[in-house]
């Protein structure tokens, strides 16, 4: 019985406040704003979330625009350029959204990710080098050491670049300025590069926001 009352708080407030969203929105033009450009996962989230916007709740349309980082996305929100922002719960900042008095919390959801690996334009030339840059942003810098054994390569040393997005990966290595970069298959769509490793994916839980009213 005590699981029962704790699921059901839990699911009332949930519920309400998606009836809430849903009642903003509804037969409204609406905004939202996340960081780009587009390509990187966050860009990917808010097209999901502004299918389920119009297709479920009732928004009549819902616009996206994107960023260089989630706090210049913030500063549109709060200057009241935007109805809502959309960051993954995985961000290193996570917590100031959360304890950000001017925010509400509106809505999570869970989304896969696209597929994640190193790519390349040209690698028979980066085995001609003995130290390599690989471009990355910091949400997955940490997945670089194993792919990078998958490459046989252990006696070259790599530096990290450090780039706001995949997508920013993506083009240092196009503009010549890393050998390689951490980037996804959305990214890489419209790119001669070329993934040369094994690609992998996750589940990450998103989060919406939007100013109290």
């Amino acid at each position: 019985m005590e699981s029962t009352k704790y699921n059901n708080e839990i699911c009332k407030k949930c519920v309400e406040k998606k009836d809430r969203m849903a009642a903003y929105m509804n037969g409204r033009k609406c905004k939202i704003v996340t960081m780009g450009p587009q390509g990187t996962t966050s860009s990917e989230a808010a097209r999901y979330f502004q299918n389920y916007a119009i297709n479920e709740l009732g928004a009549d349309s819902m616009k996206i625009s994107l960023y260089d980082t989630f706090e210049i996305a913030l500063k549109e929100l709060k200057g009241g350029g935007a109805d809502f922002i959309i960051l993954p719960n995985a961000y290193g900042k996570m917590t100031n959204f959360y304890w950000d008095n001017i925010l509400e919390l509106m809505f999570t959801f869970i989304i896969q990710t696209p597929e994640y690996g190193i790519a390349a334009l040209d690698m028979d030339a980066v085995r001609g080098k003995q130290k390599i840059s690989i471009a990355t942003c910091k949400a997955v810098e940490h997945l670089v050491s194993d792919m990078w054994k998958e490459l046989n390569m252990q006696e070259q040393d790599y530096t990290i670049v450090e780039a706001y997005s995949t997508t920013k990966s993506l083009v240092l290595l196009e503009e010549g300025k890393v050998d390689l970069a951490l980037t996804n298959n959305s990214s890489l769509e419209n790119s001669n590069a070329f993934f040369v490793t094994k690609t992998m994916h996750t589940e990450v839980l998103w989060s919406v926001f939007m100013v109290k009213k």
